[in-house]
């Protein structure tokens, strides 16, 4: 697994919307998750994703959630 941080992609505001009007536009912390379509292609790669997931949000502050 590969994790980068703005790899390969950019957040525009021109071309971008969620993050730009609700998560900046509010200062509201926000992240975007751009994850292989291979890795989700079946229910094994879908339940480590999720298990992933689960485990990075259950550990961020309660002030940020």
């Amino acid at each position: 697994m590969n994790i980068a941080f703005n790899e390969p992609y950019v957040v525009e505001d021109y071309c971008d919307y969620s993050i730009p009007v609700h998560g900046e536009a509010n200062g509201i912390p926000h992240v975007m998750l751009e994850i292989r379509n291979d890795q989700i292609s079946d229910e094994s790669g879908q339940k480590e994703w999720a298990h992933l997931l689960s485990e990075a949000i259950s550990r961020l502050p309660d002030q940020i959630l």
